[in-house]
């Protein structure tokens, strides 16, 4: 229920979408004659497309999201009982592809960063996304996740796979039934920047005592100049980044409120 609660409300968030729906609905008025209303719900779309468009936007969400844990060196930090990272950064197996390669950001090759350097035994591969390869094989992103340390050099006896979980929620839930089964606390809990904020207090919720160890950061320079206030397409992409994250904490924080008075 969770997950597609999150789910629904990102997708009805997310600007693009608020702009087409506005864009079809308007398009509907004018046809039936109301051109009016028409053209104000249009230009309301229009709006919406680019003010989440600017590069000052884009920032100013995303900024308060990569700022709530300070990165450090990777040899500054404590060592902890495990090491768990969060899928969403290795690519599928699927043609033309034939090797799997970290192409939608850097949390693999920190967390073996941080297994070298002796700081955890163990690092736990948590996402469950699936999806089948040309073969028909069905696989998750653990796997994908593995084959791709094993391949940088990280011994197969250090990785653990949980391949169960859909979203940060279930990656906190699966996580903690494995180090709860296997007498361990700490983590060194690594996810981007953005994501980390939403992530940190899912985990504590389950008894984990949480090292942040903050990744991909993305913006390194927040200030403004004259093009942050000219629209660009990657801008919007990282403005809806940013929404589906500040949703996503919210529905969790609802939830855990909920879930404390009951």
């Amino acid at each position: 229920m969770l997950y597609w609660l999150g789910k629904s409300l990102q997708v009805f968030l997310w600007p693009s979408n608020q702009a087409l729906i506005l864009f079809c609905i308007s398009l509907f008025l004018l046809w039936r004659g109301r051109l009016h209303l028409g053209r104000i719900l249009f230009s309301i779309g229009l709006a919406i497309f680019i003010f989440f468009s600017l590069p000052v936007v884009a920032i100013t969400l995303y900024a308060p999201l990569e700022t709530s844990y300070t990165p450090k060196r990777y040899k500054d930090y404590p060592k902890a009982d495990a090491i768990v990272v969060l899928g969403g950064t290795a690519s599928s197996l699927t043609p033309p592809r034939v090797e799997i390669e970290e192409t939608h950001g850097s949390r693999l090759t920190p967390a073996y960063s941080l297994y070298r350097l002796e700081k955890a035994p163990v690092i736990i591969l948590s996402s469950g996304s699936w999806y089948f390869t040309a073969q028909k094989e069905r696989r998750v992103e653990a796997q994908d996740m593995a084959e791709f340390l094993k391949g940088i050099g990280c011994p197969e006896k250090a990785l653990v796979l949980e391949g169960r979980s859909r979203n940060t929620y279930e990656n906190a839930v699966e996580s903690a039934t494995w180090l709860k089964a296997h007498g361990k606390k700490t983590v060194l809990l690594v996810t981007s920047a953005f994501h980390m904020r939403r992530a940190v207090p899912l985990f504590q919720e389950q008894g984990v005592e949480v090292i942040p160890v903050p990744t991909e950061q993305r913006l390194v320079d927040r200030s403004f100049g004259f093009w942050d206030f000219i629209p660009d397409p990657n801008s919007l992409g990282y403005a809806t980044g940013a929404l589906k994250e500040h949703v996503g904490h919210l529905v969790y924080s609802v939830v855990a409120k909920f879930r404390s008075k009951n």
